[in-house]
This record gives structure tokens, sequence and C-alpha cells, in this order.
């Protein structure tokens, strides 16, 4: 894999991710809010989506920022490929979204317990519940596409740049091997 498609790969996840950690927890603000008709959900569960967002919203920033130097230069805490870093923040990632979707299983089956067919679209957690578990849904494919991508291997940095050079120069043109 090319030092620039892994790092292309975390920076799309970790905005995706921060994107949905920010409605996440703009959704469990709103969720927080409603009145509970539900006995069995306290308040401090209520509150579990918009904690999950937050977490999301500062994972999916370092998701972002793992940067070229990382590995170019090695500046990380696991040696030269840097992959503990990367799978250490996506497992919490990942982590966090599965106590988002299991908050929101939860809730719905709560809801759809002390409900009617009539009354369930009168009622506004259904909603917020289903679009916290499609946002945390998708953030943990993309925990587990970011480590799946931090722990590919790339090739090392003289190679990158003596093919780009190559490139740059024609080097790899057939018509130039006969000089």
């Amino acid at each position: 894999m090319q030092l620039s498609t892994k790092k292309c790969l975390l920076t799309y996840t970790g905005a995706i991710m921060f994107a949905f950690g920010f409605g996440i927890m703009l959704e469990g603000i709103s969720y927080k809010a409603l009145p509970s008709n539900d006995l069995n959900l306290n308040a401090v569960v209520r509150a579990v989506p918009h904690w999950c967002g937050m977490l999301l919203l500062l994972l999916g920033a370092r998701n972002f920022t793992f940067g070229l130097a990382q590995w170019k230069y090695g500046m990380n805490c696991c040696g030269q490929s840097g992959a503990c870093e990367v799978v250490f923040v996506n497992l919490l990632a990942l982590v966090v979204s599965g106590c988002a979707i299991g908050m929101t299983i939860w809730g719905s089956f709560e809801n759809l317990k002390s409900s009617t067919a009539e009354t369930i679209a009168q009622k506004p957690d259904f909603i917020y519940l289903i679009g916290i578990w499609f946002m945390s849904m998708i953030c943990a494919i993309l925990a587990l596409l970011s480590m799946f991508a931090g722990c590919l291997p790339i090739g090392s940095p003289s190679e990158e740049e003596d093919v780009i050079e190559m490139q740059q120069y024609g080097h790899d043109n057939p018509q130039f091997s006969k000089y």
C-alpha cells in the first residue's frame, strides 16, 4: 500500500467519523431532552448517545490527523509501522460506536414494547434512535476499515520517492530504457 493511500483513507474515515460524531452528539442532546414516557430508561442511560457522539468526534479528529510524518519519519509510539496507535484509536471508536448502537437498540425495544402501531409514529424518540443507530453503524464500519488500513504494510519512503521521481522525469517510459 502506498503511504499516500493510507493517509487519504485515514483522513477520509476520520472526517466522516468526526461529522457523524457531531451528528450523534446533537441527536443525543435532543433525545435526552425529550420527556421520557418509559420508566426503564433513566436520564443517565438517555445521555449515552450524547457522550458517545462527543467521544467519536474526538476519535474522528485523531483519525483525521494521522499524518505523513508518523510513518515517513517514524514519529510514533509503535516503531516504523505505526499500526498500534491506529488500531488503538479505532478500537476505542468501535467500542464507543458499539455502546451507542446497544443503547439505541435497547431504547427502540423499550419504545416498541410500550407503544402500539398507531402511537409509535407520534413518538419522536424512535426517530432519534434510528438516526443515532445509523450514524453509529457507519462509524463502527469506518473504525474497522481504519484498523485494517493501519495494519497494512507500506513501502519504504525512499522507494516511493524514487518511483515518483522516475514518473516526473519520464524514466518509466520504455522508449528511454535504451539510453
